[in-house]
């Protein structure tokens, strides 16, 4: 399986996942965390193939599992959310991938705190969700915000602090700025 998923194989590793999720159900049910993690590594599948109704039908699954297993606030529940929110940004459906967005981010907050690197990389997402969404100025209060925390923590001859002086100026450039 990890062939499949490391050379970007995911039909071929659908069938595989497919099988070990239908396993840790027979072995779990369904309401346990191997079977919700298999539900996400799926949903994730199908999301790079494109199966968007398929994608969101296995990461809303696996998302009540562990919520309803570990609680709305810990980290796999934040990542989980998270990946929602990137299937609704690849489908256009904006309003929920910030909702979720926000969620995941809130949940980062009160876990690693607002100056963590981690937090920055979700400012950065939220912000590119923005431009796609037409509010620059939201975006750009997120990139600035993600600058600060980056120089903070790395110094300004960091990749990460570069690609998001990059990621402003391209802001800056697309509004005329």
């Amino acid at each position: 399986m990890y062939i499949e998923y490391s050379e970007g194989n995911y039909l071929n590793a659908i069938p595989i996942m497919q099988a070990g999720r239908k396993k840790a159900k027979e072995e779990f049910g369904n309401t346990d965390s191997l079977y919700a993690e298999y539900s996400c590594n799926l949903a994730f599948f199908y999301s790079e193939t494109a199966a968007y109704n398929k994608a969101e039908a296995m990461y809303t699954e696996a998302k009540n599992i562990i919520g309803n297993n570990s609680g709305m606030k810990g980290s796999d529940y934040a990542m989980l959310i998270n990946n929602l929110a990137v299937l609704y940004q690849k489908t256009g459906e904006y309003r929920k991938s910030e909702k979720y967005q926000l969620q995941s981010m809130d949940i980062q907050a009160s876990l690693l705190g607002v100056e963590h690197p981690d937090y920055a990389i979700s400012l950065n997402n939220l912000a590119y969700l923005y431009i796609q969404m037409g509010s620059y100025r939201k975006a750009e209060i997120l990139y600035l915000k993600s600058r600060d925390i980056y120089l903070k923590n790395f110094g300004k001859k960091s990749s990460f602090y570069a690609t998001n002086l990059n990621n402003l100026a391209v802001l800056y450039k697309k509004t005329g700025s």
